[in-house]
């Protein structure tokens, strides 16, 4: 061989040896490199703290969680606001949620259990509370009314008009809803009028029944400016219609197995079906939630969790079968088993069902409990068992409040023991009651006092209403335990001069979670007089969540005396557009004589998936 040619052949090899080192299938170590002169160490500061597994929400309000010293780690040198702040803050944020959104069905359910008597309370109450605009509807109605038709109304206030509409409205309103539907207004006006359209009472006019299909149609199909919130609205606009219009239930069916524009028009189209409580869409929502497909698109966890919902709205032995099997699939995600364990709850909760049944859903309950590390699984099914009444369950329930566990886990236990005390027996729900009673004295969590002082006061425990009024007078306490005693307080409907005493003081403070607690409890204690000073205080703060409760507060008071100050607002021109908009709210809340199940899901469904969803929706639908 020529020595030229040897020395080609070598260069190749080698050059092909560190090709096939860098991206072949065997990788050899590379060489290693010359050691680099020495350099001076720079000087290494101390490591942050390690971050949580996954990210943890940044709380939109200030937290007065005491921050807990590492016992190991000495603090970084940075000053901030430590990790540990934000995950102790987290941490009970999610079961702070399903209070809020649940808040006032249960105090629906507790008002039709006091009527009722203890046990199972189906369908919504013959016995209706006193109307506090029997003399002032007609005033309430014209206002709204004027507001909805004056064309340079701000199309956020004329969105709170026709929700606020919806509830207070008659069939003469239907013309203003159709008119702004067909119009080429603000896309929330125009999905807020579809909204009021499907909570208006029914009509026997054939000729208006027909304009009311077409533009649901239209709603729902988009195209033009029909944005993807006003098809969203439009959807579930004609799933609350077609509940007392079997031809809409039929539009409804017939449009809803059309192509999705995508999983959440998907999502939303199965969900419509489930409001509409039709068994004839029944099958539908089935097939949907079986197959996590629907109009040619898939759902994915988070719309099959959505599509769930409304199983638990469909009362029938094949949505109970069909949620007890998604809750033991291993193959089912996350929060698709989330929603499966809430609706499960919803049905045990708002009707009778076979004994062979409830147990099948107990011991699969108990299951999911002790064997899944989801703590909102676990407190979730925790609610579930806590709706079905179940000995093992209640058990299952006290052993998690009186051992240590996560506070998240412990708090919607409590507040299980509390929704659940009021349909036991005599005996039963007395020794319940003070149980719970003796736990609030004892615990000095700030999650587990929060959740303890709403659950005595969902159970009716007079016996711990002196320890909740000194938890709100008491200064040194974080300002969300002293809130939710004030709420608790609020629920508990403590008679005595010194609560509402206890309570005015506390107003006075600038404490944010402090006087959101503090307003709902006197809108629930429903004091007279304190109406001028609630609509005072909506008008004065500019925070939104101290807006909501005042608005709430105004809402729960449920008295005539709430009104005039309410319309003032309304008739003011100095007030601010958002006082206006949360003061149709409460005028929504008071006098809304046709509201529909409160659907815990409906208002998450909004807040999570809406393009442009508002707060005072929120607040007011159901």
């Amino acid at each position: 061989m020529r020595p030229g040619l040897g020395l080609c052949l070598a260069t190749l090899l080698l050059f092909a040896a560190n090709l096939f080192a860098h991206g072949g299938g065997h990788r050899e170590p590379p060489p290693e490199p010359p050691a680099p002169p020495p350099t001076p160490t720079p000087r290494i500061p101390p490591p942050p703290p390690t971050p949580p597994s996954h990210p943890v929400p940044t709380p939109t309000t200030p937290s007065d969680t005491p921050v807990p010293t590492p016992p190991t780690t000495p603090p970084p040198a940075k000053t901030g606001r430590p990790t540990t702040r934000r995950s102790i803050k987290a941490s009970g944020s999610h079961w702070r949620l399903w209070w809020i959104y649940n808040r006032e069905y249960l105090l629906d359910l507790r008002q039709r259990i006091r009527r009722a008597g203890a046990g199972t309370v189906t369908g919504p109450s013959n016995d209706a509370p006193r109307d506090p605009l029997a003399t002032k509807r007609d005033e309430v109605r014209e206002a709204l009314r004027a507001i909805v038709g004056r064309p340079n109304a701000h199309e956020k206030l004329k969105s709170s008009a026709f929700i606020a509409l919806g509830r207070v409205g008659t069939v003469d309103d239907i013309e203003a809803c159709l008119t702004t539907l067909h119009s080429r207004q603000h896309d929330d006006a125009v999905s807020a009028a579809a909204l009021c359209l499907g909570l208006l009472p029914a009509t026997k006019d054939r000729a208006l029944n027909q304009r009311i299909h077409a533009a649901f149609e239209k709603g729902v199909k988009g195209g033009g400016n029909r944005s993807r919130r006003v098809r969203e609205f439009s959807w579930v606009a004609m799933g609350l219609r077609a509940r007392h219009d079997k031809m809409l239930a039929m539009t409804l069916a017939r449009h809803c197995t059309e192509r999705a524009w995508d999983a959440m028009d998907a999502a939303v189209r199965i969900y419509a079906c489930g409001i509409s409580r039709d068994a004839m869409l029944l099958p539908e929502v089935l097939r949907g939630v079986r197959r996590n497909k629907h109009g040619g698109q898939k759902l994915g966890d988070r719309g099959r969790s959505h599509a769930i919902a409304a199983l638990g709205l469909i009362k029938s032995p094949l949505s109970f079968d069909l949620l007890l099997d998604i809750l033991k699939s291993r193959r089912a995600g996350r929060e698709s088993r989330r929603s499966a364990a809430l609706a499960l709850g919803r049905l045990l909760r708002e009707a009778e069902w076979n004994a062979d049944l409830v147990k099948a859903a107990e011991k699969r309950l108990l299951r999911t409990f002790d064997k899944n590390s989801d703590d909102v699984l676990r407190g979730y099914c925790a609610v579930a068992l806590g709706c079905a009444r179940t000995p093992l369950g209640i058990d299952l329930l006290k052993t998690t409040v009186d051992r240590g566990g996560m506070p998240s886990v412990k708090a919607y236990a409590v507040l299980a023991l509390g929704v659940a005390t009021p349909r036991l027996e005599k005996k039963q729900a007395d020794t319940m009651r003070a149980f719970l009673a003796t736990k609030l004295v004892k615990e000095r969590d700030i999650d587990m006092a929060s959740a303890l002082s709403l659950a005595v006061g969902l159970a009716g425990a007079d016996e711990a209403a002196a320890d909740l009024r000194a938890r709100v007078a008491k200064k040194s306490l974080p300002a969300r335990v002293r809130g939710a005693a004030a709420e608790g307080l609020g629920l508990l409907g403590d008679p005595s001069p010194e609560a509402e005493k206890v309570l005015m003081a506390a107003l006075k403070t600038g404490r944010q979670n402090l006087v959101e607690g503090v307003a709902l409890g006197l809108g629930l204690l429903g004091k007279r007089g304190v109406a001028p000073l609630l609509v005072e205080r909506l008008s004065e703060t500019r925070v939104g969540v101290l807006q909501g409760a005042f608005t709430m507060a105004l809402g729960y008071l449920g008295q005539s005396n709430a009104v005039d100050p309410l319309l003032g607002v309304l008739s003011d021109k100095r007030k601010r557009r958002v006082v206006k908009e949360l003061s149709c709210v409460a005028l929504g809340i008071l006098g809304g004589t046709a509201k529909s199940d409160p659907l815990f899901t409906l208002d998450a469904f909004f807040n999570l998936f809406a393009t442009t969803p508002l707060t005072h929706e929120l607040l007011t639908i159901f």
